[in-house]
C-alpha cells in the first residue's frame, strides 16, 4: 500500500520588544524582569498550537537630563523653578522635575545677585540755580529725591540727592561723628585732629559763600574689670563670653548710633573648686556629724556644700569606727607635757604598744599632719587651742586631745 503525507509548517513566531524606560524603572516580559543590570534577553513561549514563541527583548534605559541654571540677577528679583522661588534668602538648591517622556530633569540652580546700586549725590548750588539728575530737575522748592535708573545689567540704580543751595550769607555745618571718622566738605576734611573751620566757596555761577565746619566726636572710654567668677560660670559682656578657658580680654560696647563708646580690658578670676579631707575616728556605737549629716559606720562620704563665695566645694570625710577601745590611757599611751607650748612626746608603759603611726586632727576634724612617725609632735608652729592626735595600730584605733598653750 502507498501512504503519501503532505505536512505543512507553521512558520516561526519572533516578536522583538525595544521599550524605553527611565533610569531605575524595571520591564517584565514572560515573567522575567528586565533592569539596567539586565537589559537584553530572548523569552522562549509555547503557542496554542504547541509551537514556540520567541520574545526579543533590548530595552534601552534614559539617564534623565540634569541641567544647571546659574545665573546673576538683580537685588530683590527671583527665580522659579518647577514651582520653587529663589531669591537672595534661598539663591540655590536642586529641582526635581518630571519631563513628558515620565523620566526626571534635575535643576541644579546656584543663583548670583547684583548689590544694589545705591549712589548719593550732594551738590552745593547756589541760590536760584538748578540741578539735573535722570530727567529730574532740583531746585530750591525740589531740594532733594530719589532716582531709580537701570543700569547696564538690566537692575535698578538708585541716586538719592541732597542738593543744599548756598546764599551770599554763612553756612553752618555742626553734627556729631564717631571717634575715627571724618567728614569731606568741598574737597577739605575734618577730624578729630581739624575738626572745625571756614571754608569759602566759589561756584560757576560766581557765588560765594562761607561754610563754617564744627564738628564733635563721641569719645572712646577706656576702662579695666577685675572679675571673679566660679569655676565653670561665664561672665557675659556686650557680644563676649568670659570663663575659665576665656579669662582676659577687651569688649568694645557701642553708642545707640553704633560708635564705640566703652574700650574694656577684662581679666577674670577663676575661682577653684575646693576639695577638703577630713578624717575622724569613732569608736563602735558612737556617732560623728558633719554639718547636718551624722554618720556612725566606717566609710568615706561626699558632701557638696557652697563656700562664702557661692562657689561649689566638696568635703570628704573618711571615718573609722575602731572595734578596740579609743581610750589611750586604758592602752597605757601618755602625752608629755600636755598642755605644751612646743613638742608633745608620746609615752607607753611597758605593757603597752607605740602606735604604728598616728595623724594630728585641729578641733573641727581637718587633718594637718597625716599619718606621722616618730614619737615626738611639734605644736610650736600651730596657734594655741584644742587638737586631736590619732593613733593607729594594727586592730584598733585610739584618739587623745592636746593643749597648745
Amino acid at each position: 500500500s502507498i501512504i503519501q503525507v503532505h505536512l505543512n509548517y507553521l512558520p516561526p513566531n519572533i516578536v522583538s520588544l525595544m521599550p524605553s524606560l527611565c533610569a531605575g524603572e524595571t520591564f517584565e516580559a514572560g515573567g522575567q524582569i528586565f533592569d539596567a543590570s539586565n537589559p537584553v534577553g530572548a523569552i522562549y513561549l509555547t503557542s496554542a498550537a504547541g509551537c514556540d514563541s520567541i520574545i526579543l527583548v533590548n530595552a534601552t534605559f534614559g539617564q534623565g537630563i540634569t541641567a544647571t541654571i546659574n545665573e546673576t540677577l538683580c537685588a530683590g528679583q527671583t527665580l522659579t523653578v518647577g514651582g520653587t522661588i529663589f531669591d537672595a534668602q534661598n539663591p540655590g538648591g536642586t529641582v526635581t522635575v518630571a519631563s513628558p517622556s515620565g523620566c526626571d530633569t534635575v535643576y541644579i540652580v546656584d543663583l548670583n545677585f547684583w548689590p544694589p546700586n545705591i549712589t548719593s549725590v550732594r551738590p552745593i548750588l547756589c541760590t536760584g540755580q538748578t540741578y539735573e539728575a535722570g530727567g529730574v530737575v532740583f531746585d530750591e522748592a525740589n531740594p532733594d529725591g530719589i532716582l531709580y535708573l537701570t543700569s547696564a545689567a538690566g537692575c535698578d540704580s538708585v541716586i538719592m540727592v541732597n542738593v543744599s543751595f548756598v546764599p551770599a550769607f554763612m553756612t553752618s555745618i555742626q553734627e556729631t561723628l564717631c571717634a575715627g571718622q571724618s567728614m569731606t566738605v568741598a574737597g577739605v576734611i575734618f577730624n578729630e585732629q581739624h575738626p572745625s573751620g571756614t571754608i569759602n566757596l566759589e561756584t560757576n555761577a560766581g557765588c560765594d559763600s562761607i561754610i563754617t565746619v564744627s564738628l564733635q566726636f563721641l569719645p572712646i572710654t577706656l576702662a579695666g574689670l577685675v572679675q571673679e567668677i566660679c569655676y565653670g560660670d561665664t561672665l557675659v559682656i556686650g557680644s563676649d563670653i568670659y570663663h575659665a578657658q576665656h579669662t582676659s580680654g577687651q569688649t568694645i560696647l557701642s553708642y545707640p548710633n553704633g560708635c564705640d563708646s566703652l574700650r574694656l580690658f577684662v581679666n577674670i578670676n577663676v575661682l577653684p573648686v575646693y576639695l577638703d579631707t577630713i578624717e575622724a575616728s569613732i569608736a563602735a556605737g558612737e556617732i560623728f556629724t558633719l554639718g547636718n549629716q551624722t554618720y556612725s559606720q566606717s566609710g568615706t562620704y561626699v558632701q557638696n556644700l557652697t563656700t562664702t563665695d557661692g562657689c561649689d566645694s566638696t568635703l570628704v570625710l573618711v571615718l573609722d569606727v575602731a572595734s578596740g577601745t579609743t581610750d589611750p590611757q586604758a592602752m597605757g599611751i601618755r602625752f608629755s607635757p600636755n598642755p605644751t607650748n612646743g613638742k608633745i612626746v608620746i609615752q607607753a608603759t611597758q605593757e603597752a604598744e607605740l602606735p604604728a603611726h598616728w595623724s594630728l586632727l585641729d578641733a573641727q576634724g581637718r587633718v594637718l599632719i597625716e599619718r606621722g612617725t616618730g614619737h615626738e609632735i611639734d605644736l610650736s608652729y600651730l596657734p594655741s587651742g584644742v587638737y586631736w592626735v590619732r593613733m593607729l595600730w594594727r586592730d584598733r584605733i585610739a584618739t587623745a586631745k592636746v593643749i597648745r598653750e
